[in-house]
């Protein structure tokens, strides 16, 4: 039986890795949602990125 040994990481390496996670896809995010709302507003709403929460994350093959 082999065992590996998972690396610890530290809260803020994690919390710095979605940081840099949302700021990557921040305008993918917004697009999404201006093109989401067009049809219940009249003005753009802007995302900011200390405001988007990563609930999951799941690489698809």
């Amino acid at each position: 039986m082999i065992n590996f040994l998972l690396p610890s990481y530290s809260s803020e390496f994690i919390i710095e890795s979605k940081d840099l996670i949302i700021c990557l896809y921040v305008s993918d995010i917004q697009k999404e949602v201006n093109s989401y709302y067009q049809e219940y507003l009249t003005e753009v709403l802007t995302v900011f990125p200390g405001i988007v929460d990563i609930v999951t994350i799941k690489r698809e093959n």
